[in-house]
């Protein structure tokens, strides 16, 4: 049952970056939601993150935690290799799951969930960036018409990590560039064209160290003219961008993924064919605190008893482009889609 103020009482599967700057803080400033219970294996860091967030109860082990009836959902961000087992172990206690992208390590991975029985607990993937007004904004943009016909989108997402004991670089848990944040370019594809992907072409660089790709360079065909291009990196200096490209106007976003929570941001349209840039519109986006909004998303769905607005249908499909691209990647081919079995 939810608190006397009708939130949900969050227990988080570890410790760790991601959980403890980006999801705990978001889940403590949200409007449904309040962290109950935490799960680690180091006593001493799992005190003091219990401290910093005023966290109640620390646990040993899930099980443990999952056998709390104080505990009304789970937010899962174990390593990538983990995520499918700890949802499985969290839906069969009863407990729903918001679990950190991407859901699993490839499709065959995620089986076990598309055969979950109706009405089991909600499961969503997290992507924070689907719950930002910015992406709400261009999306409306792109579906008002004002780019045209909307052909390409251009993508990069790199950032430099060499630390061995990274996630980023441990190839049994999930890490590599193309799942760590290959996963974002073709979710906001996705998301802008409502379509899905017919084929994918990917080169990868390998790092010999981790057996992790380090760059990865992919296309994925969308159909009917429709093109996502991308570059993503742990060995590159950081930087992203997002480029629109329509038969009308272009539109370019400077910061689509690491949106910060407390500052504004803003996206430019460009109707001129001046190639300078002098011309384009800036369009303002106020400051949003996406990771609280994708929590409130989920959490108001399971208050509700409704299903959440990205289900295990949507993270398969996701899965199955990322797949497609490692395919690619190691047999240097086009890659269809329908050859994804799950």
């Amino acid at each position: 049952m939810p608190t006397p103020d009708g939130k949900i009482r969050w227990g988080i599967s570890s410790t760790g970056w991601l959980g403890e700057e980006k999801m705990m803080p978001a889940i403590q400033r949200s409007a449904h939601g309040v962290i109950a219970g935490l799960v680690s294996r180091r006593p001493a860091h799992a005190r003091a993150v219990a401290e910093r967030f005023g966290i109640p109860n620390i646990y040993p082990d899930m099980a443990a935690m999952l056998a709390d009836p104080q505990i009304d959902a789970v937010y899962n961000a174990l390593p990538t290799g983990q995520h499918v087992p700890t949802v499985l172990q969290a839906v069969a206690a009863g407990k729903p799951v918001l679990c950190e992208k991407p859901l699993g390590m490839n499709a065959a991975d995620l089986r076990p969930l598309l055969d979950l029985p109706p009405g089991h607990p909600p499961v969503m993937e997290a992507f924070m960036v689907r719950h930002h007004p910015q992406w709400r904004a261009i999306r409306a943009l792109v579906q008002s018409g004002q780019l045209g016909a909307l052909r390409a989108i251009q993508s990069r997402f790199c950032y430099y990590n060499d630390d061995p004991a990274a996630g980023t670089n441990r190839a049994d848990d999930g890490g590599g560039a193309l799942l760590y944040v290959g996963c974002y370019p073709i979710v906001i594809a996705r998301f802008l064209w409502g379509a899905e992907p017919q084929r994918v072409l990917a080169l990868s660089s390998v790092d010999g160290r981790f057996g992790t790709d380090t760059d990865t360079t992919g296309i994925v065909d969308f159909g009917a003219g429709r093109h996502l291009s991308f570059h993503v990196s742990t060995l590159t200096a950081r930087n992203q961008s997002v480029n629109l490209l329509g038969t009308k106007a272009h539109a370019s976003v400077q910061i689509p993924y690491n949106t910060p929570e407390t500052e504004p941001v803003s996206f430019s349209v460009d109707h001129s064919g001046d190639l300078s840039g002098a011309s384009a519109r800036v369009v303002d986006v106020p400051a949003a605190d996406h990771y609280s909004h994708e929590a409130d998303a989920f959490a108001e769905a399971v208050l509700s008893d409704t299903a959440p607005p990205y289900g295990i249908a949507d993270a398969l499909a996701n899965m199955r482009t990322l797949e497609a691209a490692q395919i690619s990647a190691r047999e240097g081919r086009w890659v269809e889609l329908a050859e994804i079995k799950t």
